[in-house]
């Protein structure tokens, strides 16, 4: 199972930016987001 820490873009690829403000906001948490 393939876990995608940060949000997707619509090519099912991993969103940076996105991704660095998640680490920013949630530090101390795991979240993983996937979208369809």
């Amino acid at each position: 199972m393939e876990l995608y820490f940060g949000v997707l873009d619509k090519n099912n690829n991993i969103d940076e930016k996105n991704l660095n403000v998640l680490l920013k906001c949630c530090d101390n948490l795991d979240v993983t987001f996937i979208e369809p």
